[in-house]
């Protein structure tokens, strides 16, 4: 190949991932995923901007749009208050998750 070929490939290479749009789909998505308490002890959670109380021992199933932040709010013996349990995605849906 010439130098001078190269100089225009790189840079379509380099700024091709920044023309994409950032949201292939106008629609959001609900995904459905159950949160299990697998700790001894009451646990809450920020689920978005709402605040979650999941006893011990017990589960909850919730329909979230993608992108959804669910964060440890207190404390405890295996979270900090602000932790990330997850963000929800599309390939969440229908999962269990074992929070401890």
């Amino acid at each position: 190949m010439k130098p001078t070929f190269l100089l225009p490939l790189l840079l379509t290479v380099l700024f091709l991932p920044a023309t994409q749009p950032l949201h292939a789909s106008p629609h959001i998505k609900q995904v459905q995923i159950t949160l299990s308490n697998d700790s001894p002890v009451t646990m809450e959670l920020k689920v978005g901007d709402a605040l979650v109380t999941l006893d011990a021992g017990k589960s909850i199933v919730l329909t979230l749009p993608t992108g959804t932040r669910i964060l440890a709010n207190k404390a405890d013996a295996t979270h900090t208050a602000g932790d990330l349990i997850t963000q929800i995605s599309p390939e969440l849906n229908g999962a269990m998750l074992h929070v401890k």
